[in-house]
């Protein structure tokens, strides 16, 4: 079994654990935005991934000269917004739909990955793709019921966070997983702050003592699931093909709604999409 392979699953159990922590904070009592969670999240991981740098990995800082500038617009932006777009959901829907919608993600960071890494391209992905659509069509369809304003953040936080993923693996292979982790982590953070930067100041002072706890539990889990990925990356994983492993977290996502958050409705529903969904990405995952 290859290494990425096993790196993805292990990135998998980890990003479970910081979904639920991330509902738990963005729809609580106290209101915090999504900005100021993403601000605080990203800005943890940043050190924790500075203190992974000075002492198990590479200072070769030199590196940085193979990032082009416009990456400090691009790529913090892009995480920005779909971080934004796909949490603010969390307040209005279920984290369980949400990470089914997510996987939209497989559909672009896929095509992306043939078209720009040369990634393989058969029946297996196409037909994989399909139920993936399949899958989010079903998760919303009723004949009473039309699109919700949480489904389509989770669907537009899912488009960019394909974009992301193969600007990932580019800087990857170029500086590095260890180097890239922070740099992407500390830019991501200071965005923020340039785009919404009032309001999470106004905010910060009403966090609680509670939620930060909370968020330092889901940044430690998104360091480890960043960590694994972009060591998945570096092992010849093909973006498509982890992307599409990592939406298999809305197995794990709603078992640990169902028992942490309580969240029993459309149950069957959900299960339904999630079969259908983690068939699609087992057929991309194992498509060669």
């Amino acid at each position: 079994m290859p290494l990425w392979f096993l790196l993805t699953l292990g990135g998998v159990l980890f990003v479970s654990f910081a979904e639920i922590a991330q509902k738990i904070v963005i729809s609580g009592k106290s209101e915090i935005s999504a900005e100021t969670n993403n601000f605080i999240v990203w800005g943890i991981q940043s050190f924790f991934a500075f203190i992974f740098i000075i002492f198990f990995a590479s200072h070769d800082f030199s590196l940085l000269s193979h990032i082009p500038l416009n990456f400090l617009l691009i790529i913090p932006v892009l995480y920005f917004w779909g971080g934004t777009l796909y949490y603010s959901s969390y307040k209005e829907g279920s984290v369980s739909i949400s990470n089914i919608l997510v996987g939209i993600s497989s559909v672009v960071s896929t095509f992306l990955g043939i078209t720009f890494f040369g990634e393989s391209s058969n029946l297996y992905k196409l037909i994989g793709l399909l139920l993936i659509i399949i899958a989010i069509v079903f998760v919303n369809y009723s004949k009473n019921q039309k699109l919700t304003r949480s489904n389509l953040l989770a669907l537009a936080g899912g488009v960019i966070f394909g974009l992301t993923f193969t600007f990932d693996k580019r800087f990857v292979l170029n500086i590095g997983p260890h180097l890239y982790q922070f740099l992407l982590c500390f830019s991501v953070a200071a965005i923020s702050l340039v785009f919404r930067g009032k309001k999470i100041i106004s905010e910060l002072k009403n966090v609680k003592i509670a939620d930060l706890k909370v968020m330092f539990m889901s940044a430690t889990f998104f360091f480890g699931y960043n960590k694994l990925l972009f060591w998945a990356y570096q092992n010849s994983g093909e973006v498509g093909r982890i992307d599409a492993i990592n939406n298999t977290v809305i197995f794990f996502v709603i078992v640990l709604e169902f028992l942490i958050l309580k969240e029993r409705s459309n149950m069957f529903r959900k299960f339904v999409a999630a079969v259908i969904a983690f068939t699609g990405v087992t057929l991309l995952a194992l498509a060669k």
